[in-house]
């Protein structure tokens, strides 16, 4: 069946919290969740539970929560031959964030935060709140642990910034993002800051490149 205007999200980048402007609906097209309703932890378990792994949203509520702007900000950033290839991010296994993580996140949008030395910062950000898979790298990229759900905050041309669970343990964090076709991007973040906002860590640094 095509769905006009819809586009496959995995499960584990649906945002808690967030509400539809639109249904979210199988691939066949049936509604899961109807329009107006908040997208809640029981809802992703359920469907995680369910061995849904991805389902199909408006192209209303994808750039509403920022996966356009996430993608588009992505698309100009090339590979390598000096780079690894891309790595098995488990989606069906990942886990949601933890809801107060969910809720930093959201209170950021309210009050969108500004570069620390406005100097430095030459390209436009895009503030957003949307689950992504990570994993971070050694130096040598290599892999230091498994694949875990962070929150891409903003993201620009050159850098982005993460809200982890976690603390930063190596130089770099492969972060993946959806393109407008709804397919997977992986792009790899150098990490240049890691501060605790509460219990959580903000990390943020330089995109390097795009995994191939």
């Amino acid at each position: 069946m095509i769905l006009t205007d819809y586009f496959s999200v995995s499960v584990s980048r649906l945002p808690i919290g967030h509400r539809t402007h639109q249904p979210i609906v199988d691939e066949a097209g049936q509604a899961m969740l109807v329009a107006g309703s908040e997208i809640t932890s029981d809802f992703v378990n359920g469907l995680v539970a369910s061995r849904i792994e991805r389902v199909y949203v408006h192209r209303i509520d994808r750039e509403s929560w920022g996966y356009a702007s996430a993608a588009d900000r992505a698309k100009n950033l090339r590979g390598s031959e000096n780079l690894p290839r891309r790595f098995d991010m488990r989606r069906s296994r990942l886990q949601p964030p933890p809801q107060a993580m969910i809720d930093l996140a959201r209170a950021s949008l309210a009050s969108p935060r500004g570069s620390a030395d406005p100097e430095k910062r030459h390209e436009m950000r895009s503030t957003i709140a949307v689950p992504v898979p990570v994993i971070p790298l050694s130096d040598r990229h290599v892999a230091l642990d498994v694949p875990t759900i962070a929150i891409l905050r903003d993201i620009s041309t050159a850098g982005a910034s993460l809200l982890h669970s976690r603390i930063s343990r190596g130089k770099y964090y492969v972060v993946e993002v959806d393109s407008p076709g709804g397919e997977s991007v992986q792009l790899l973040l150098e990490v240049l800051r890691c501060q605790l906002v509460g219990r959580f860590y903000d990390i943020g640094g330089r995109l390097v490149a795009k995994l191939s």
